[in-house]
């Protein structure tokens, strides 16, 4: 049973440890430049050993980006579980790396949605097809029962959270309803 306001209060304590990492950022670079003052050789040292210590600790992530998406694309859909049993890192990490690369995906033929807390990636091959019958008129269901039988599709409403990605990306024009 989760408490009303246990959400905010993660977040909170999320961006409170954010703050403290970059506090002691200027910490080290406040010590190093008093180092400096006195022993330059010592200081530069120093210096070179905290910038190979940060690229040390933000390095693996961004290579972790990399291959997430490279694994993505060789598959038509995935979801977050099995990126997070084939990665072997928490859900919440791999959720959170998707809404970050969902965020940035504009221009990318590929689309992640965030349905019924899960993320799910869609790669160019479902997404052109889902765009080809929306563009002959087709509705939610039947592209739904068009893609089932060739795809991972298991949800009308993965259908129409493609649309709504698509829409709002301006990759698809919304439709007007004819009988209102």
């Amino acid at each position: 049973m989760r408490l009303k306001g246990s959400k905010d209060r993660s977040k909170k304590s999320k961006s409170s440890i954010k703050d403290k990492k970059h506090y002691f950022h200027y910490l080290v670079i406040l010590i190093i430049f008093i180092i400096f003052l006195f022993d330059r050789i010592l200081a530069i040292w120093l210096g070179f050993i905290f910038i190979v210590i940060i690229f040390a600790f933000y390095f693996p992530s961004l290579s972790f980006k990399n291959r997430l998406i490279d694994y993505m694309k060789k598959h038509k859909t995935i979801d977050d579980r099995a990126l997070a049993e084939k990665f072997k890192r928490p859900i919440i990490e791999i959720k959170e790396e998707m809404k970050k690369v969902s965020s940035k995906n504009q221009s990318k033929d590929w689309i992640i949605s965030d349905l019924n807390n899960r993320c799910v990636f869609y790669n160019k091959e479902v997404v052109e097809k889902v765009i080809d019958l929306y563009n002959l008129g087709m509705n939610e269901k039947q592209i739904f029962e068009k893609l089932k039988k060739n795809s991972p599709i298991k949800t009308r409403a993965e259908i129409k959270a493609i649309e709504d990605i698509l829409i709002s990306q301006k990759k698809i024009k919304k439709r007007t309803d004819k009988f209102k």
